[in-house]
């Protein structure tokens, strides 16, 4: 999540612009004519980080916003995570 830098997000008031990275994997809210998420993903694992690069090498701009956050609740690691099988959808 280092593009988000929580730093600069945690002080800043105003909208900025972030440049994506690979495994990226924001929370996005996007207008309804953008490209759709990739259903064939099921279960834990790669959705978001494939959704995300999608839109950046489209064209659209990723922007933080500063006033706004999301949860997220922990959960087991998936059963492809080990570092035996990291590469498990590449």
């Amino acid at each position: 999540h280092a593009p988000t830098d929580y730093a600069r997000w945690f002080t800043s008031r105003v909208e900025y612009s972030v440049t994506y990275q690979s495994e990226y994997e924001p929370y996005i809210l996007a207008r309804k004519d953008m490209p759709a998420f990739d259903e064939r993903f099921n279960g834990y694992g790669g959705d978001k980080t494939s959704h995300t690069y999608e839109l950046s090498r489209s064209g659209h701009v990723l922007i933080v916003v500063p006033d706004a956050f999301a949860i997220h609740t922990s959960h087991p690691p998936a059963e492809w995570a080990s570092l035996s099988n990291w590469t498990r959808a590449w």
